[in-house]
């Protein structure tokens, strides 16, 4: 059987260099195995390394860019 990888979606203001370094900067302490992609003005864009998803790592992107703005699959 073929094991789909998991990514991470995020959506945000690219353009927000505030915003985009404190979402880079979360990330980064969560190293992994999982891709993440950001939405932005309709496009997906690869962001940053792989991260390791997990409860503490939502949770704290949730309150930068709100729980509404993340999807892992």
């Amino acid at each position: 059987p073929v094991v789909k990888e998991i990514r991470m979606y995020l959506r945000f203001d690219l353009f927000n260099d505030e915003l985009k370094n404190k979402v880079s900067d979360l990330l980064n302490i969560y190293p992994g195995k999982t891709k993440v992609f950001v939405q932005h003005e309709k496009k997906l864009y690869t962001f940053g390394s792989n991260v390791d998803v997990c409860k503490a790592l939502i949770s704290e992107l949730s309150l930068i860019i709100g729980d509404n703005n993340i999807k892992v699959m």
